[in-house]
Protein backbone atom coordinates (compact mmCIF):
# COMPACT_ATOMS: atom_id res chain seq x y z
CA UNK A 1 0.00 0.00 0.00
CA UNK A 2 2.81 2.44 0.92
CA UNK A 3 4.53 1.72 -2.40
CA UNK A 4 1.30 2.36 -4.30
CA UNK A 5 0.78 5.63 -2.41
CA UNK A 6 4.26 6.82 -3.36
CA UNK A 7 3.73 5.96 -7.01
CA UNK A 8 0.43 7.88 -6.99
CA UNK A 9 2.14 10.88 -5.35
CA UNK A 10 4.86 10.92 -8.00
CA UNK A 11 2.30 10.55 -10.78
CA UNK A 12 0.19 13.40 -9.40
CA UNK A 13 3.22 15.66 -8.95
CA UNK A 14 4.23 14.93 -12.54
CA UNK A 15 0.71 15.73 -13.80
CA UNK A 16 0.52 18.97 -11.81
CA UNK A 17 3.96 19.98 -13.05
CA UNK A 18 3.08 19.21 -16.65
CA UNK A 19 -0.09 21.29 -16.43
CA UNK A 20 1.58 24.23 -14.71
CA UNK A 21 4.53 24.11 -17.15
CA UNK A 22 2.10 24.19 -20.07
CA UNK A 23 0.08 27.15 -18.80
CA UNK A 24 3.32 28.98 -17.91
CA UNK A 25 4.56 28.50 -21.48
CA UNK A 26 1.32 29.86 -22.92
CA UNK A 27 1.28 32.73 -20.44
CA UNK A 28 4.86 33.83 -21.15
CA UNK A 29 4.36 33.67 -24.93
CA UNK A 30 1.30 35.93 -24.67
CA UNK A 31 3.03 38.27 -22.22
CA UNK A 32 6.11 38.73 -24.38
CA UNK A 33 4.00 39.24 -27.50
CA UNK A 34 2.04 41.95 -25.71
CA UNK A 35 5.19 43.63 -24.41
CA UNK A 36 6.70 43.54 -27.89
CA UNK A 37 3.73 45.56 -29.14
CA UNK A 38 3.24 48.00 -26.28
CA UNK A 39 6.69 48.61 -24.78
CA UNK A 40 10.27 48.99 -25.95
CA UNK A 41 12.62 46.20 -26.97
CA UNK A 42 14.42 46.86 -23.68
CA UNK A 43 11.28 46.13 -21.68
CA UNK A 44 10.60 42.97 -23.60
CA UNK A 45 14.19 41.77 -23.18
CA UNK A 46 14.04 42.33 -19.41
CA UNK A 47 10.67 40.57 -19.12
CA UNK A 48 12.13 37.71 -21.15
CA UNK A 49 14.62 37.07 -18.34
CA UNK A 50 11.80 36.75 -15.81
CA UNK A 51 9.98 34.37 -18.16
CA UNK A 52 13.13 32.29 -18.54
CA UNK A 53 13.33 31.70 -14.78
CA UNK A 54 9.58 30.99 -14.60
CA UNK A 55 9.74 28.50 -17.47
CA UNK A 56 12.66 26.57 -15.97
CA UNK A 57 9.99 25.23 -13.70
CA UNK A 58 11.52 23.53 -10.75
CA UNK A 59 9.28 21.11 -8.85
CA UNK A 60 6.11 23.25 -9.11
CA UNK A 61 5.38 22.14 -5.55
CA UNK A 62 3.52 25.29 -4.56
CA UNK A 63 1.25 25.11 -7.59
CA UNK A 64 0.63 21.43 -6.89
CA UNK A 65 -0.39 22.25 -3.31
CA UNK A 66 -2.94 24.80 -4.54
CA UNK A 67 -4.46 22.33 -6.98
CA UNK A 68 -4.48 19.31 -4.65
CA UNK A 69 -6.03 21.26 -1.79
CA UNK A 70 -8.68 22.80 -4.03
CA UNK A 71 -9.72 19.39 -5.32
CA UNK A 72 -9.38 17.71 -1.91
CA UNK A 73 -11.85 20.19 -0.43
CA UNK A 74 -14.44 19.75 -3.17
CA UNK A 75 -13.44 22.28 -5.84
CA UNK A 76 -14.62 21.27 -9.30
CA UNK A 77 -13.12 23.89 -11.64
CA UNK A 78 -9.64 22.60 -12.47
CA UNK A 79 -8.94 25.56 -14.76
CA UNK A 80 -9.54 27.94 -11.85
CA UNK A 81 -7.12 25.98 -9.68
CA UNK A 82 -4.57 25.88 -12.49
CA UNK A 83 -4.64 29.64 -13.02
CA UNK A 84 -4.21 30.17 -9.27
CA UNK A 85 -1.30 27.71 -9.34
CA UNK A 86 0.30 29.74 -12.13
CA UNK A 87 0.00 32.92 -10.03
CA UNK A 88 1.66 31.16 -7.09
CA UNK A 89 4.51 30.02 -9.32
CA UNK A 90 4.96 33.58 -10.62
CA UNK A 91 5.18 34.74 -6.99
CA UNK A 92 7.74 32.01 -6.29
CA UNK A 93 9.81 33.11 -9.29
CA UNK A 94 9.95 36.75 -8.23
CA UNK A 95 10.97 35.76 -4.70
CA UNK A 96 13.72 33.50 -6.09
CA UNK A 97 15.12 36.40 -8.12
CA UNK A 98 15.27 38.60 -5.01
CA UNK A 99 16.71 35.75 -2.94
CA UNK A 100 19.42 35.14 -5.54
CA UNK A 101 20.42 38.81 -5.37
CA UNK A 102 20.59 38.69 -1.57
CA UNK A 103 22.59 35.45 -1.64
CA UNK A 104 24.78 36.52 -4.57
CA UNK A 105 23.90 33.21 -6.22
CA UNK A 106 25.13 32.54 -9.74
CA UNK A 107 22.88 29.59 -10.57
CA UNK A 108 19.17 28.87 -10.19
CA UNK A 109 17.20 25.88 -11.47
CA UNK A 110 20.21 24.59 -13.35
CA UNK A 111 20.98 27.85 -15.18
CA UNK A 112 22.32 31.35 -14.52
CA UNK A 113 20.35 33.57 -12.16
CA UNK A 114 18.38 36.57 -13.45
CA UNK A 115 20.91 39.18 -12.33
CA UNK A 116 23.74 37.18 -13.90
CA UNK A 117 21.90 36.95 -17.25
CA UNK A 118 21.09 40.67 -17.19
CA UNK A 119 24.69 41.53 -16.32
CA UNK A 120 25.91 39.45 -19.24
CA UNK A 121 23.39 41.09 -21.57
CA UNK A 122 24.78 44.50 -20.63
CA UNK A 123 28.30 43.28 -21.44
CA UNK A 124 27.29 41.66 -24.74
CA UNK A 125 25.57 44.84 -25.93
CA UNK A 126 28.58 46.92 -24.81
CA UNK A 127 26.32 49.31 -22.94
CA UNK A 128 27.73 52.18 -20.93
CA UNK A 129 28.19 51.94 -17.16
CA UNK A 130 28.69 49.20 -14.60
CA UNK A 131 27.45 45.85 -15.93
CA UNK A 132 26.97 44.27 -12.49
CA UNK A 133 25.00 47.24 -11.14
CA UNK A 134 22.85 47.18 -14.27
CA UNK A 135 22.20 43.47 -13.86
CA UNK A 136 21.24 43.77 -10.19
CA UNK A 137 19.04 46.82 -10.80
CA UNK A 138 17.19 45.27 -13.71
CA UNK A 139 16.75 41.99 -11.83
CA UNK A 140 15.03 43.93 -9.03
CA UNK A 141 12.80 45.57 -11.64
CA UNK A 142 11.77 42.27 -13.24
CA UNK A 143 11.12 40.77 -9.81
CA UNK A 144 8.77 43.65 -9.00
CA UNK A 145 7.16 43.13 -12.38
CA UNK A 146 6.56 39.48 -11.46
CA UNK A 147 4.96 40.44 -8.16
CA UNK A 148 2.40 42.62 -9.89
CA UNK A 149 1.79 40.20 -12.73
CA UNK A 150 0.79 37.61 -10.15
CA UNK A 151 -1.51 40.04 -8.35
CA UNK A 152 -3.18 40.89 -11.66
CA UNK A 153 -3.69 37.21 -12.47
CA UNK A 154 -5.38 36.64 -9.13
CA UNK A 155 -7.78 39.56 -9.67
CA UNK A 156 -8.84 37.95 -12.95
CA UNK A 157 -9.62 34.49 -11.56
CA UNK A 158 -13.06 33.20 -12.60
CA UNK A 159 -14.52 33.23 -9.10
CA UNK A 160 -16.44 35.55 -6.79
CA UNK A 161 -15.07 38.95 -5.82
CA UNK A 162 -15.18 37.99 -2.15
CA UNK A 163 -13.04 34.90 -2.83
CA UNK A 164 -10.53 36.95 -4.84
CA UNK A 165 -10.32 39.54 -2.08
CA UNK A 166 -9.73 36.82 0.52
CA UNK A 167 -7.07 35.19 -1.68
CA UNK A 168 -5.24 38.50 -2.12
CA UNK A 169 -5.42 39.32 1.59
CA UNK A 170 -4.05 35.90 2.55
CA UNK A 171 -1.30 36.08 -0.08
CA UNK A 172 -0.11 39.52 0.97
CA UNK A 173 -0.15 38.55 4.64
CA UNK A 174 2.05 35.55 3.78
CA UNK A 175 4.42 37.70 1.74
CA UNK A 176 4.78 40.24 4.56
CA UNK A 177 5.83 37.37 6.83
CA UNK A 178 8.21 36.07 4.14
CA UNK A 179 9.95 39.45 3.84
CA UNK A 180 10.42 39.59 7.61
CA UNK A 181 11.98 36.14 7.36
CA UNK A 182 14.34 37.37 4.65
CA UNK A 183 15.27 40.42 6.74
CA UNK A 184 16.10 38.24 9.73
CA UNK A 185 17.95 35.72 7.57
CA UNK A 186 20.31 38.47 6.41
CA UNK A 187 20.77 39.74 9.97
CA UNK A 188 21.55 36.22 11.15
CA UNK A 189 24.36 36.03 8.61
CA UNK A 190 25.77 39.26 9.96
CA UNK A 191 25.65 38.51 13.69
CA UNK A 192 26.61 34.80 13.27
CA UNK A 193 25.79 33.90 16.90
CA UNK A 194 22.23 32.62 16.40
CA UNK A 195 20.54 29.95 18.50
CA UNK A 196 18.41 27.15 17.09
CA UNK A 197 15.06 28.63 18.07
CA UNK A 198 15.95 31.85 16.24
CA UNK A 199 17.00 29.87 13.17
CA UNK A 200 13.73 27.91 13.21
CA UNK A 201 11.71 31.11 13.60
CA UNK A 202 13.47 32.66 10.62
CA UNK A 203 12.92 29.53 8.53
CA UNK A 204 9.23 29.48 9.45
CA UNK A 205 8.80 33.12 8.48
CA UNK A 206 10.89 32.91 5.33
CA UNK A 207 9.55 29.69 3.85
CA UNK A 208 6.66 28.01 5.63
CA UNK A 209 4.04 30.70 5.04
CA UNK A 210 4.53 31.23 1.34
CA UNK A 211 5.67 27.73 0.36
CA UNK A 212 3.07 25.70 2.26
CA UNK A 213 0.54 27.68 4.27
CA UNK A 214 -0.44 30.15 1.55
CA UNK A 215 -0.85 27.59 -1.30
CA UNK A 216 -2.93 25.37 0.98
CA UNK A 217 -5.10 28.28 2.11
CA UNK A 218 -5.49 29.53 -1.46
CA UNK A 219 -6.79 26.14 -2.53
CA UNK A 220 -9.19 26.10 0.42
CA UNK A 221 -10.48 29.63 -0.23
CA UNK A 222 -11.11 28.93 -3.91
CA UNK A 223 -12.91 25.70 -3.01
CA UNK A 224 -15.02 27.78 -0.60
CA UNK A 225 -14.29 25.24 2.10
CA UNK A 226 -15.00 27.54 5.03
CA UNK A 227 -12.81 28.54 7.99
CA UNK A 228 -13.05 25.15 9.73
CA UNK A 229 -10.43 23.70 7.37
CA UNK A 230 -7.92 26.48 8.01
CA UNK A 231 -6.53 25.42 11.36
CA UNK A 232 -5.70 21.89 10.29
CA UNK A 233 -4.09 23.09 7.05
CA UNK A 234 -2.01 25.64 8.95
CA UNK A 235 -0.81 23.03 11.42
CA UNK A 236 0.19 20.69 8.61
CA UNK A 237 1.91 23.56 6.78
CA UNK A 238 3.93 24.52 9.85
CA UNK A 239 5.46 21.07 10.21
CA UNK A 240 5.77 20.16 6.53
CA UNK A 241 7.17 23.57 5.63
CA UNK A 242 9.85 23.45 8.31
CA UNK A 243 10.82 19.89 7.35
CA UNK A 244 11.03 20.95 3.70
CA UNK A 245 13.21 23.99 4.35
CA UNK A 246 15.63 22.15 6.64
CA UNK A 247 15.91 19.39 4.05
CA UNK A 248 16.64 22.11 1.47
CA UNK A 249 19.38 23.49 3.72
CA UNK A 250 20.92 20.02 4.02
CA UNK A 251 20.87 19.63 0.24
CA UNK A 252 22.26 23.15 -0.08
CA UNK A 253 25.42 22.02 1.72
CA UNK A 254 25.64 18.28 1.10
CA UNK A 255 23.67 17.81 -2.12
CA UNK A 256 24.63 18.28 -5.73
CA UNK A 257 23.71 21.30 -7.82
CA UNK A 258 21.31 18.99 -9.69
CA UNK A 259 19.43 18.21 -6.46
CA UNK A 260 19.32 21.76 -5.07
CA UNK A 261 19.24 23.73 -8.33
CA UNK A 262 22.06 25.96 -7.13
CA UNK A 263 25.71 25.70 -6.17
CA UNK A 264 26.55 23.78 -2.99
CA UNK A 265 28.96 26.63 -2.16
CA UNK A 266 26.25 29.29 -1.95
CA UNK A 267 25.00 28.86 1.62
CA UNK A 268 28.48 28.78 3.16
CA UNK A 269 29.78 31.62 0.97
CA UNK A 270 26.90 33.80 2.09
CA UNK A 271 27.35 32.86 5.73
CA UNK A 272 23.83 31.43 5.97
CA UNK A 273 23.06 30.31 9.52
CA UNK A 274 21.12 27.09 9.03
CA UNK A 275 20.31 24.55 11.72
CA UNK A 276 23.33 22.62 10.42
CA UNK A 277 25.63 25.57 11.09
CA UNK A 278 23.99 26.63 14.35
CA UNK A 279 24.24 23.10 15.79
CA UNK A 280 27.80 22.61 14.53
CA UNK A 281 28.98 25.89 16.08
CA UNK A 282 27.32 24.91 19.35
CA UNK A 283 29.02 21.49 19.44
CA UNK A 284 32.38 22.30 17.79
CA UNK A 285 35.70 22.46 19.60
CA UNK A 286 37.69 25.69 19.36
CA UNK A 287 39.59 24.62 16.23
CA UNK A 288 36.47 23.43 14.41
CA UNK A 289 34.57 26.53 15.44
CA UNK A 290 37.32 28.82 14.16
CA UNK A 291 37.39 26.98 10.82
CA UNK A 292 33.62 27.26 10.40
CA UNK A 293 33.51 30.95 11.30
CA UNK A 294 36.35 31.62 8.88
CA UNK A 295 34.48 29.85 6.06
CA UNK A 296 31.09 31.48 6.71
CA UNK A 297 30.67 34.46 4.40
CA UNK A 298 33.96 33.83 2.60
CA UNK A 299 33.34 34.68 -1.06
CA UNK A 300 36.62 32.95 -2.00
CA UNK A 301 35.53 29.65 -0.47
CA UNK A 302 37.22 26.76 -2.28
CA UNK A 303 35.92 23.19 -2.79
CA UNK A 304 38.49 22.08 -0.20
CA UNK A 305 37.14 24.66 2.29
CA UNK A 306 33.59 23.46 1.70
CA UNK A 307 34.61 19.84 2.20
CA UNK A 308 36.27 20.77 5.51
CA UNK A 309 33.05 22.46 6.63
CA UNK A 310 31.07 19.37 5.68
CA UNK A 311 33.41 17.21 7.72
CA UNK A 312 33.02 19.48 10.76
CA UNK A 313 29.23 19.50 10.43
CA UNK A 314 29.21 15.70 10.29
CA UNK A 315 31.77 15.27 13.09
CA UNK A 316 29.81 17.47 15.48
CA UNK A 317 26.65 15.45 14.83
CA UNK A 318 24.92 18.47 13.28
CA UNK A 319 24.02 16.64 10.06
CA UNK A 320 22.42 13.70 11.88
CA UNK A 321 20.63 16.12 14.18
CA UNK A 322 19.20 18.15 11.26
CA UNK A 323 18.00 14.93 9.64
CA UNK A 324 16.24 13.97 12.89
CA UNK A 325 14.52 17.36 12.98
CA UNK A 326 13.32 16.84 9.40
CA UNK A 327 11.93 13.40 10.27
CA UNK A 328 10.27 14.73 13.44
CA UNK A 329 8.40 17.54 11.70
CA UNK A 330 7.46 15.39 8.71
CA UNK A 331 6.03 12.77 11.07
CA UNK A 332 4.07 15.45 12.93
CA UNK A 333 2.70 16.73 9.60
CA UNK A 334 1.48 13.21 8.81
CA UNK A 335 -0.03 12.88 12.28
CA UNK A 336 -1.99 16.12 11.84
CA UNK A 337 -3.81 14.51 8.92
CA UNK A 338 -5.19 11.81 11.22
CA UNK A 339 -7.74 14.46 12.20
CA UNK A 340 -8.75 15.23 8.60
CA UNK A 341 -12.54 15.27 8.29
CA UNK A 342 -14.34 12.70 6.16
CA UNK A 343 -15.34 15.45 3.73
CA UNK A 344 -11.72 15.75 2.55
CA UNK A 345 -11.10 13.46 -0.39
CA UNK A 346 -8.99 10.40 0.54
CA UNK A 347 -6.80 10.92 -2.52
CA UNK A 348 -6.01 14.51 -1.52
CA UNK A 349 -5.18 13.51 2.04
CA UNK A 350 -2.97 10.69 0.79
CA UNK A 351 -1.11 13.17 -1.44
CA UNK A 352 -0.33 15.35 1.59
CA UNK A 353 0.72 12.38 3.73
CA UNK A 354 3.07 11.03 1.07
CA UNK A 355 4.48 14.47 0.38
CA UNK A 356 5.51 14.82 4.03
CA UNK A 357 7.10 11.37 3.97
CA UNK A 358 8.83 12.15 0.68
CA UNK A 359 10.55 15.15 2.29
CA UNK A 360 12.40 12.85 4.67
CA UNK A 361 13.69 10.76 1.79
CA UNK A 362 15.42 13.78 0.27
CA UNK A 363 17.92 13.71 3.15
CA UNK A 364 17.84 10.02 4.15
Amino acid sequence: MARNSRVILEQNLAIYKQEVDAIADTYTAELLSDYGQHYTAYSRAAAEIFCTILQRGGKRLRGALVMNTYEMLGGGNRQLALRAALAIEIIHTYLLIIDDICDRSLMRRGGPTAHVMLTERHRQLRLKGDSEHFGLSQAINVAILGAHLAQRELTQLPTTDSSKLEVLHDLNSALITTIHGQINDLYNQSVQEVNESEVKQTLAWKTTDYSFKNPLQMGAILAQAGPESGGLLDEYAGHAGLAFQISDDILGTFGSSFESGKSAHDDMKEGKITILVSRALERADSQQRQALLKALGNQQLTPADLEKCRQIIEATGALDYARRVVHKHAAEAVQVLDSAPDSWSPGGVMFMRELARFITERVA
